[in-house]
């Protein structure tokens, strides 16, 4: 969190370690298919910054989605009122990520709704 805060993290001493870990979606994968062995209710949290990364954590076999710091950020700038926009937003994004897959609701989002994104539109070649 030092390093986030940090104005230019790229000159902190711990700098080299940001990118360390298991990305959010990486780790959503791997334990979800552990759902074959044991029986688990599956949180996703840490890098949901959205409604549309809400979803996609659900998509990915999620069972509930857990965010505190774009909360705590939304209050901190503006009280009750800007954490009740932020909210409204999140909804937003939530509901048009199901009207882009064609789901219902919630429950029907699954891996089918998911693509992966490549880099091979990059021109290397300047």
């Amino acid at each position: 969190e030092l390093l986030r805060a940090a104005p230019d993290g790229t000159n902190h001493p711990l700098a080299e370690l940001w990118d360390c870990g298991i990305p959010t979606a990486d780790a959503l994968a791997e334990v979800h298919a552990l759902r074959s062995q044991y029986h688990f209710t599956l949180i996703a949290s840490g890098g949901i910054r959205s409604g549309f990364d809400a979803a996609k954590a659900l998509a990915l076999g999620a069972d509930l989605v857990g965010i505190a710091r774009p909360l705590l950020q939304a209050y901190q700038r503006g009280g009750r009122t800007e954490l009740d926009r932020f909210l409204a937003d999140w909804e937003l994004q939530l509901r048009a990520a199901l009207f882009v897959c064609g789901c219902q609701n919630l429950s029907a989002l699954n891996a089918s709704c998911l693509r992966v994104r490549t880099c091979d539109h990059r021109d290397d070649s300047k």
